[in-house]
């Protein structure tokens, strides 16, 4: 938060939603330029040449570049990529140019800068954060840094398949142009319904019956808790629930999507965290 926002000179901005300010376009492409186009940063470079980035993000945002080989190329393919983000692109091209950066980075320099332009994302009242997903970086619709935990944690269990099954519904929420909220939803019970099956060993169980079992092994969470997901198991597979993809369901919209993500990946934790503490006699005291 600004001087001003702290002290009351100014209002405080509001998230900003489907719009990037120009105060932050401009915070991004700074730690773009001081990343990989300043002087002293040729050892980071994607292509070993500090300009070979610039081509390489013109070229994955669908936008031509000089050659390099004649006179300014390289200055010219520069000031067209920093115009671009900073002033002509619709917001949402901001977002993709993040991800393309990212994903074209090494992995141990990509952490780093993801960790980074979150804190910018953050100060600069984005409504938006990005999450590693699986081996890649993806940006997310979320306001909150402890719901944006949740998820990180849901997705990086001992347990492959529940896994798999969170980063598949964060995706499938996250995607800007083909957004498949009906799916993510799907996927998130999905990652409940694993984590239990793995807790009650019975790979056969539906999530209904293997929420009964969780005492059985030594699971203990009150019953009003249980119900809740067994309703939230029923919202989405009754037939007139999403996994029989009814006309009921089939508009299923964001905040539905993104409650599910939330919930359920905060719930995978918490029975992750059950099973932990019956597996540790330590951890009990």
């Amino acid at each position: 938060m600004r001087f001003s926002e702290r002290n009351g000179h100014t209002p405080e901005r509001p998230v900003q939603i489907e719009e990037v300010d120009s105060y932050l376009r401009n915070c991004i492409w700074d730690y773009f330029y001081r990343s990989e186009l300043r002087s002293d940063a040729f050892d980071l470079h994607l292509l070993n040449d500090k300009y070979g980035i610039v081509e390489s993000m013109l070229t994955r945002l669908g936008e031509s570049y000089e050659d390099p080989n004649f006179k300014n190329g390289n200055i010219k393919n520069q000031n067209k990529l920093h115009t671009l983000i900073c002033i002509d692109c619709d917001w949402y091209v901001v977002y993709d140019f993040i991800e393309e950066y990212l994903n074209s980075t090494e992995i141990s320099d990509a952490d780093k800068h993801c960790d980074e332009l979150n804190k910018l994302l953050e100060n600069g009242k984005a409504g938006y954060r990005i999450l590693k997903n699986n081996d890649s970086y993806i940006v997310v619709p979320i306001t909150s840094n402890d719901e944006l935990q949740a998820i990180k944690e849901a997705e990086a269990t001992p347990y492959a398949p529940v896994n798999a099954h969170i980063a598949k519904a964060a995706e499938l929420y996250s995607d800007r142009e083909n957004p498949d909220y009906e799916n993510s939803v799907k996927e998130s019970i999905s990652a409940v319904e694993s984590i239990c099956k793995i807790i009650t060993n019975d790979k056969k169980a539906t999530l209904g019956k293997a929420l009964k079992k969780l005492s059985a092994s030594n699971i203990i969470i009150h019953e009003s808790m249980v119900e809740a997901f067994k309703k939230l198991y029923g919202y989405t597979n009754d037939e007139s629930g999403i996994r029989h993809g009814s006309l009921e369901m089939s508009k299923v919209q964001a905040e539905d999507a993104l409650f599910m993500l939330i919930a359920c990946s905060a719930f995978v934790n918490y029975l992750i965290a059950k099973m932990q503490r019956t597996e540790d006699p330590q951890s009990k005291e």
